[in-house]
């Protein structure tokens, strides 16, 4: 109990715990609170626990912790390849797996790609989807992509999409598997991982596999026929909007999305949302359904939603807008980030007061929230500066909009610079070691695609170019 407590970060059930456990679990939990507190004497604690003590595996992992945080990658490896493969002491396997990626990765950028390797391979299977996802790809990328080895990493891949629907986990699954084969000569393996992962085309690595294929478009299915759709919930819906309940519906059409396999009944609903403009309806139930599989493409990327606006800055393609604006807010105005961001585009106040400075309009942040057009061209010209700052680079500018342009320079300094020819820019995304913006750079490429056609743009994919604009032959 109290280890399960500390892994969730219950310090004050965890002491309890402790205390009626007796023995040496209070020095136990001391030590480790501690190491969660990030306390200035957590070295002192951590070595205060009894040498007969320091086989606990929750000792062990915030010990690990702790070195990794005090920049001791290798030490804190090696701590972590003690634990036995089959424990009897249960651990938190999330929690175990996040700090393994830390260390793991850590240890790439330091060049000791085959320690990355056993720490990352070598944990317990996570219980979250996108942990067990993340566990089998890094491990699998790292054998293919730093030791050269590639039946080791086809064998990752190959799991990396089991027990899953989500078309974004499915086109991975299959991309890197296209790309384990094609390295060990098997090419007409090669080309059917390929061609699965192709059918899903609003995802990135389906994108990049249909790049791969020679297919020059983006294809989305229709949505299904609206005949049968259950019209109770249908009249509930449009009551709903009639009364200006939006964020019921919000809630509703979500959960919809996430529940529900009638299909016709979701896209009566989703096409109730559309008569209605409300991008925000669409795309939570659209993402919902899609993410389980079903042809929902339609809904999940609205092409309403950002109002006409007139730039102040540097001119942006509208599909980036739309595509950072999926991804930032899902198309909620009132949405507020726990970083302050604000509004369709997730403008901090700091931002957008330096955007208007810099571009002589007025700033006036009770707008940023109210005003869904002043948000979007304030984002927008923070947008295009930002592409502008980066050279044109789109992968570079989506890093800044999420992590800031510190980020920018420091993973170039690290990584290498994305927009050099002899950089591979699919490697370099998976190098970001922020897996929330290393997922939105993914995420705000796909968007970009389709929203090309749904904007009327044309068809034609453009994902190989978008990941290498800013070379110089770009």
């Amino acid at each position: 109990r109290m280890d399960m407590q500390l892994y969730a970060g219950d310090v004050d059930g965890a002491v309890r715990s402790a205390n009626r456990a007796g023995g040496n679990a209070p020095v136990i939990a001391k030590a480790r609170v501690a190491v969660i507190k990030k306390a200035a004497d957590a070295k002192a604690q951590l070595d205060g626990v009894p040498a007969e003590a320091r086989g606990d595996i929750g000792y062990i992992f915030s010990r690990a912790q702790w070195l990794r945080r005090e920049e001791k990658a290798a030490e804190a490896a090696e701590l972590i390849l003690s634990v036995p493969s089959n424990p009897t002491q249960a651990l938190d396997a999330d929690q175990w797996w996040i700090e393994r990626r830390f260390v793991s990765r850590t240890l790439l950028d330091l060049g000791d790609a085959k320690t990355a390797y056993r720490v990352a391979s070598a944990a317990a299977v996570p219980s979250r989807e996108n942990y067990r996802v993340e566990h089998q790809f890094t491990s699998g990328w790292i054998a293919l992509r730093f030791l050269n080895d590639a039946s080791t990493a086809l064998a990752h891949f190959a799991k990396v999409g089991q027990g899953t629907s989500n078309p974004i986990t499915l086109a991975r699954a299959s991309y890197w598997q296209g790309r384990a084969a094609e390295h060990l000569g098997k090419t007409n393996d090669a080309r059917a991982h390929y061609e699965t992962a192709a059918r899903y085309s609003t995802a990135y690595y389906g994108q990049l596999a249909r790049a791969r294929l020679g297919l020059k478009d983006i294809v989305m299915r229709s949505p299904p026929d609206l005949a049968t759709a259950r019209l109770d919930v249908v009249r509930a819906i449009e009551i709903l909007y009639a009364i200006g309940e939006r964020d019921l519906i919000a809630g509703g059409v979500a959960e919809l999305g996430e529940r529900s396999m009638d299909m016709a009944m979701l896209a009566a609903v989703g096409e109730v949302a559309a008569r209605h403009n409300d991008a925000r309806g669409m795309v939570l139930l659209g993402k919902a359904a899609l993410g389980r599989g079903l042809p929902l493409e339609h809904f999940a990327f609205p092409s309403v939603g950002i109002p006409d606006y007139r730039a102040i800055g540097p001119e942006v393609e509208p599909g980036i807008v739309y595509a950072i604006a999926r991804q930032e807010s899902s198309f909620n105005q009132r949405a507020i980030s726990s970083a302050g961001a604000v509004g369709l585009m997730q403008v901090t106040p700091d931002a957008a007061r330096s955007v208007a400075t810099k571009f002589r309009v007025a700033y006036d942040e009770k707008r940023l929230l109210d005003d869904q057009t002043y948000n979007v061209q304030l984002g927008a010209a923070a947008l295009g500066d930002l592409i502008k700052y980066c050279r044109g680079s789109y992968i570079l500018s989506f890093v800044g909009y999420n992590a800031g342009r510190g980020r920018v320079k420091d993973w170039i300094a690290k990584y290498g610079d994305p927009r050099d020819p002899k950089i591979d820019p699919i490697d370099w995304v998976e190098r970001i070691p922020f897996s929330e913006t290393r997922n939105y750079v993914q995420r705000v490429l796909e968007n970009l695609q389709v929203y090309r056609m749904r904007l009327g743009r044309g068809s034609k994919l453009l994902i190989e170019s978008d990941l290498r604009r800013g070379t110089r032959s770009n």
